[in-house]
């Protein structure tokens, strides 16, 4: 495996694990919230009181940064990929695989092919 193969696989599979770990994070803010609207914790001596409302921010923050690590596609330069910012002003080919929509792994990026299906089999008849 090649060290550009190897770093690309990398760079998907570690951005999903973060928005994974995003994902996490905003259930850990919005059950502190909830512990303290519940009052199944209550504050330390000295610290300020808080509502609970606070945690909700930072909640959103992670769920939204979450979701579009999630949701992006794989970025593979290796597999023929173009940056989104040099595109088709970049002089890059409208007929790139990534552009076709070819079936990708969600987690590192790499092609695969999808076996024929009984409804998509042709007959012999």
């Amino acid at each position: 495996m090649s060290y550009e193969r190897f770093h690309w696989r990398l760079y998907n599979i570690m951005r999903r694990l973060v928005g994974l770990a995003a994902g996490i994070t905003c259930l850990a803010f919005i059950w502190s919230a909830v512990s303290l609207w519940l009052h199944l914790r209550v504050p330390e001596p000295g610290e300020s009181m808080a509502t609970g409302y606070e945690y909700l921010m930072p909640a959103a923050l992670t769920l939204v940064i979450g979701w579009i690590l999630l949701r992006m596609r794989p970025y593979r330069p290796d597999e023929g990929d173009v940056s989104f910012w040099a595109g088709r002003a970049g002089g890059y080919p409208d007929s790139s695989r990534a552009l076709r929509g070819e079936p990708r792994s969600w987690w590192t990026g790499e092609y695969r092919e999808l076996p024929e299906s009984a409804l998509h089999h042709k007959s012999d008849a």
